[in-house]
């Protein structure tokens, strides 16, 4: 993370994981190493978190592109069988949407640029985790009621 410190090399590296996200998404959503999905997620978060328009708006690309092949991964299996996304990516997702939704009503740099990607990004993850959204919505009104309390 503290390379990630120098502005040119953290854009160079999240235009490189978005590349590489977009174009193995499916295959990166089913690998079986559960640690290689969680660094991916993690990534992912550390890039939410930063200033720069351009790194935020190429990790909503790469969380857009998983969260669209997780949604095609599901729409294809039949509803009788087991869900074909692991457990852990569907928590991880879970987080990522809570992450994204955190940032647009909370965030203190919010620009427009980040608004588009934001909702391409939004739609498949709120899709694949429909089930559980609720839980997301809980998690950001307690966290606004405790914003509230705090004031």
């Amino acid at each position: 993370a503290a390379l990630l410190s120098f502005p040119k090399l953290s854009e160079i590296f999240f235009s490189c994981l978005h590349y590489v996200v977009s174009e193995g998404a499916e295959t990166l959503v089913l690998i079986p190493q559960v640690d290689v999905r969680r660094a991916l997620f993690q990534a992912l978060e550390y890039g939410l978190k930063q200033y720069d328009a351009i790194i935020v708006t190429h990790t909503l690309e790469a969380i857009s592109s998983i969260a669209s092949s997780s949604l095609r991964l599901l729409s294809s299996s039949n509803n009788s069988a087991p869900s074909v996304i692991p457990q852990d990516t569907e928590e991880m997702m879970m987080q990522c949407t809570y992450d994204v939704m955190h940032m647009l009503i909370y965030g203190d740099s919010v620009v427009d640029d980040i608004l588009p990607p934001a909702a391409e990004a939004l739609y498949p993850l709120i899709s694949c985790i429909s089930n559980r959204y609720n839980q997301v919505l809980h998690k950001l009104v307690e966290q606004a009621q405790q914003q509230h309390k705090s004031r």
